[in-house]
């Protein structure tokens, strides 16, 4: 039996699906693809995820 994952694009807003069904039609790529070009230029990198991880630990340990 396979279990199958939630496709992340069902979680969209109809209007951001929409959106995002639209720029996939004009660039020609797959969804998935325009997605995760959207996510890796609006997200942190990982090593400013992991600074601010360490930053709010430290600021969380001072703090008590």
């Amino acid at each position: 039996m396979t279990t199958s994952k939630p496709r992340l694009v069902s979680y969209l807003p109809p209007p951001i699906d929409r959106r995002l069904r639209m720029q996939a039609a004009i660039r020609r790529w797959p969804i998935a693809r325009v997605l995760a070009d959207v996510l890796d230029r609006g997200l942190p990198s990982a090593d400013d995820l992991a600074t601010q991880i360490r930053e709010d630990g430290s600021a969380s340990d001072s703090a008590s």
